[in-house]
């Protein structure tokens, strides 16, 4: 709901009022004056997250093109949201178990292409920002080097495919809390 938002606080634009009619009409405000103070507290709250991006934006570097023969697998796809300083992802509430895996499978098929030579240009890092709302603040998870990022990722493509067969005891969120 907020990414509208939060996307024209990115680019330092004021269109609260173009937003919330906006918003209003997609059905996603109430009505009257409680849809006004929905509209408000969304827009301070996406001017508040775009603060806390808005350091690691930086330059978007090309999308890059990722071909990896890991085997018995071939991982192929694009990265993109690629930043000078790193592979940056974002969501304005909380963090899900789910977004950091995402990040984590992206980082190291980042890092396979470095390993192999390719795109020595592009960082080493990854970064996801997120808002811890019990905690009521910005978090921000970094991703370093990994000793071998093939075989990490070869044994998460071993797991992928071992459920893919059968189920896999595997609870995200309960996993996500012990870590």
């Amino acid at each position: 709901v907020g990414r509208p938002l939060l996307e024209k606080s990115l680019e330092r634009k004021e269109c609260l009022e173009e937003e919330t009619l906006i918003l209003r009409a997609m059905g996603v405000l109430p009505p009257g004056h409680l849809g006004e103070e929905e509209a408000r507290e969304l827009s301070r709250d996406s001017a508040r997250f775009a603060g806390a991006l808005r350091p690691h934006m930086g330059e978007e570097l090309p999308a890059l093109r990722v071909r990896l023969d890991i085997e018995p697998f071939r991982v192929t796809g694009q990265l993109t949201g690629i930043r000078r300083n790193a592979l940056l992802r974002w969501r304005p509430s909380g963090t899900k178990p789910k977004d950091l895996l995402s990040i984590w499978v992206e980082h190291l098929a980042l890092l396979c292409l470095r390993s192999h030579g390719f795109a020595p240009e592009y960082p080493a890092v990854s970064l996801h920002v997120g808002y811890d709302a019990k905690k009521q603040k910005d978090e921000e998870k970094l991703f370093g080097p990994v000793g071998d990022p093939v075989a990490v990722l070869r044994d998460l493509l071993d797991l992928y495919r071992d459920g893919s067969r059968e189920p896999l005891p595997f609870f995200e969120r309960t996993s996500f809390a012990f870590a």
